[in-house]
């Protein structure tokens, strides 16, 4: 429920698409991700400092790093991270910049098929 009044509070001073480039900003273009890659580092490119805000269906696992203005998030097992990101350059904040980690689905395996049953042999006994 925070989640979706943060995001909604976010669009409300946005373009109408949301883009990873703005003017001061720039993040990576959306990604996808195997679900054994451990993690991700997100690079911003702007003169001035960064913060983050990242939303996920599920928790999500994060380290700042402010030196380099990025970002290391654990990719999740399944689903999408937005990654949103403000800059403030030279006294003024930019817009927000969003870029999306997905983690692709795991590859399904087939499942094994049942091994055909001999059939039962009758054995008799005469005497």
């Amino acid at each position: 429920m925070i989640q979706s009044l943060v995001l909604a509070l976010l669009l409300l001073h946005q373009p109408e698409t949301l883009a990873n480039k703005v003017d001061g900003l720039e993040l990576p273009k959306a990604f996808v991700t195997k679900p054994d890659e451990g993690f991700v580092v997100v690079e911003a490119k702007c003169k001035g400092t960064v913060k983050w805000l990242l939303v996920s269906e599920g928790k999500v696992k994060y380290l700042e790093n402010n030196s380099n203005n990025s970002v290391t998030v654990a990719v999740p097992q399944i689903g999408e991270v937005a990654v949103f990101a403000i800059g403030l350059v030279d006294g003024k904040l930019t817009d927000f910049a969003v870029t999306t980690i997905t983690t692709e689905k795991p590859a399904v395996k087939p499942k094994p098929q049942p091994k055909k049953k001999e059939p039962e042999l009758e054995y008799r006994i005469k005497w």
